[in-house]
């Protein structure tokens, strides 16, 4: 996107082709950094009395911006709110240059255009930092910054700077001036920071903090009565502000399940029948991509496709279980089940691979736009709920109390068990007093009545319309931007729990995408025409996913808008159809793994286990400092406990 903007800005150096190539003097990164440098090489280009006038209208604009004022404070939300259009943006930004005494020079209202049509007016504050690094870098300046707990005194200022200036820290760049930037950061507590380029030297007390942190850590009283604040905050810090990854990675990385289902069912009848192969071949590889593996994807499908191509064709008709297979169970539904199995294995192992360091930070949620393997997993296990939600007949009141009580029993009984240890919270994924039980407890009524008022209403079409309705409330109204501020207020429980109530709509959709789905699944006759309407699904979803990313729509888990939907639908109906092709091609017929049946039908009693398994470790350990071999012992034993609880099920003749 920043490359838009060089055509605009060069449109006005034309006169100027024959002078020496100009090169930024410093290499700044980012996608801020590009616009900073396409507008210094542009003003300077022109002379250098345009780049001073440049370098004055965004000093100007900066100090607007970084006010204290509460005009200051809604300039800041109001630049970095996504649901307003471009347009808007660009003329309160334009509005306030003109009210600078002699106007604004045209490249610096081209570079603010050409950020608004972007979408990238939230970096406003980057961009102009990186433009001031480059116009100091260009007239040789070195620039100190200061960084104090609390502004400081003139005399303070005058003698840091009369020392620093005939230092050996300043003097050894060969800068022709020296420039100071006083910065405060309450955080430090204490004391200060200085730093030159690549250098510092940290005199705080948050430094002197940290480092008796380090000494404390492993003495268990004192880290319960001194350090716990401490880790907390470090914990929330930790799973905060994630971007995620590309949904590129995402889907390779899931795509390891369909890999390991087709190994399994090229297994000798034998192994088949253990669990414990079960168990090496179904779950194993999918923990590995997700945690040490994950930047080795591509290796680790291609070593299972070759062992799955090995046992092919090495196949023995008396010992592959997939040419010998048996008819016990209903195979039928042998893809559906394993679909639903994996998609639980793969949430319960990421709800506490997430606390430990060999899970890549970018499949943790992200924190408003982005996508990542968590936010996936939500979306998903709506969209499965949904799938078995269908009612052929009249669901009575008790029936519906009974499937939506124990999640919203379970949703209370997790806000009080937070609230009363200490526990880190996350309070921006559904706010203070919501999480996920209470946002599934209330969706399955919602299906419920739906499906007894409008038995014959296509459900595809009206996940989507509530998508749509969603999205306009987001975009054309302040409900978007009240549900992504920071402001929270404390006396109003709306406002407490905003991320849950303003997310509901959009996971109401998905759930009636999934009704959609299951209306296929038993509707049509033939596997072959359940695979071609589900293909249909996936294509049309991903092709609208990928038109409106082109467009520059983001996906927000938080909000559950109208792109995390389509990309949730579009993932569960193209691995959907996967597992039914898998089990088409190569496994007619064929029961699903003990495993996976087991898993699926105790889901939420697995699902409850682990959490309280999660919840358990997290109060034990410090999860985020374990090393990569112990990280890896404790995830595979909680797994292994958790995977084990199956086989004891198979008796239980009831589901929670």
């Amino acid at each position: 996107m920043a490359f838009r903007f060089v055509p605009r800005v060069l449109n006005q150096t034309r006169g100027y082709a024959s002078q020496a190539a100009v090169r930024p003097p410093v290499q700044l990164e980012g996608i801020a950094g590009k616009y900073a440098s396409a507008a210094y090489v542009s003003a300077l280009k022109r002379s250098d009395k345009d780049l001073a006038k440049v370098e004055s209208d965004l000093k100007y604009f900066n100090d607007i911006l970084k006010g204290q004022s509460a005009e200051a404070a809604k300039l800041r939300t109001f630049l970095n709110n996504p649901t307003l259009s471009g347009e808007a943006r660009s003329k309160a930004v334009s509005d306030i240059l003109g009210m600078q005494k002699g106007g604004s020079d045209a490249l610096t209202r081209n570079l603010f255009e050409a950020l608004a049509e972007n979408g990238r007016l939230n970096l406003s504050e980057k961009v102009i930092e990186g433009f001031l690094q480059l116009t100091s870098a260009h007239r040789g300046e070195v620039i100190i910054t200061i960084t104090s707990a609390k502004p400081l005194d003139k005399s303070i200022t005058s003698r840091l700077e009369s020392t620093l200036k005939s230092s050996q820290f300043a003097t050894t760049n060969g800068a022709k001036s020296v420039k100071f930037d006083y910065k405060v950061n309450a955080s430090l507590q204490g004391g200060l920071s200085v730093d030159l380029g690549d250098r510092s030297v940290d005199l705080s007390v948050a430094n002197r903090v940290n480092k008796l942190n380090a000494l404390l850590r492993g003495m268990y009283t004192l880290s319960r009565l001194v350090l716990t604040p401490f880790r907390i905050g470090a914990k929330e810090a930790w799973v905060t502000g994630q971007t995620g990854s590309s949904v590129m990675q995402i889907n390779l990385v899931c795509t390891t399940a369909l890999a390991s289902y087709a190994l399994w069912l090229w297994l000798p009848r034998k192994a088949q029948s253990s669990l414990i192969w079960e168990y090496v071949v179904l779950v194993v590889p999918l923990t590995l991509a997700c945690t040490i593996l994950a930047e080795s994807v591509y290796l680790l499908l291609g070593s299972m496709l070759l062992v799955t191509l090995g046992l092919w064709a090495s196949r023995d008709a008396n010992a592959s279980g997939a040419s010998s297979a048996t008819t016990t169970g209903r195979p039928r539904w042998a893809f559906l089940t394993v679909y639903r199995a994996y998609l639980l294995i793969l949430t319960i192992y990421c709800i506490l691979a997430v606390d430990f360091p060999i899970f890549p930070r970018i499949f943790a949620k992200c924190e408003t736009f982005g996508t990542s393997l968590m936010d996936l997993g939500v979306g998903s296990f709506v969209f499965s709920q949904g799938t078995v939600s269908l009612r052929k007949h009249t669901t009575s009141f008790w029936t519906t109390l009974k499937r939506c009580a124990p999640m919203l029993l379970l949703g209370l009984t997790r806000v009080a068990l937070v609230k009363g240890t200490e526990y880190p919270e996350h309070v921006t994924e559904y706010g203070v007093h919501w999480n996920f039980f209470i946002t599934m407890g209330l969706l399955l009524p919602v299906t419920d009545y739906v499906q007894l008022m409008c038995p014959q209403w296509h459900w595809g079409v009206v996940g989507i319309v509530i998508s749509l309705l969603h999205e306009y409330a987001l975009r054309g109204t302040s409900l978007g931007a009240w549900a992504i501020s920071e402001h929270r207020d404390h006396s109003n429980w709306l406002s407490l729990n905003k991320e849950g109530i303003t997310s509901l709509p959009g996971y109401c959709a998905l759930a009636f995408l999934g009704l959609d789905m299951a209306s296929i699944l038993f509707h049509d006759t033939s596997l072959w025409a359940k695979q071609k309407r589900m293909l249909l699904r996936s294509v049309l979803a991903w092709s609208l996913f990928s038109f409106l990313s082109l467009s520059s729509w983001d996906v927000s888990r938080r909000m559950a808008n109208l792109m995390y939907v389509l990309w949730c639908t579009a993932f569960n109906a193209t691995f959907l159809c996967g597992f039914a092709s898998l089990s088409a091609w190569l496994g007619a017929d064929h029961p699903p793994p003990r495993l996976l049946t087991q898993v699926n039908r105790h889901g939420l009693l697995l699902f409850l286990l682990a959490n309280i398994a999660t919840g358990l470790v997290n109060l034990s350990m410090q999860t985020m400092y374990a090393s990569t071999w112990s990280s890896l012992l404790i995830l595979h034993v909680y797994m292994a406990c958790v995977c084990a609880w199956s086989p004891t099920l198979l008796g239980t003749p009831r589901r929670l």
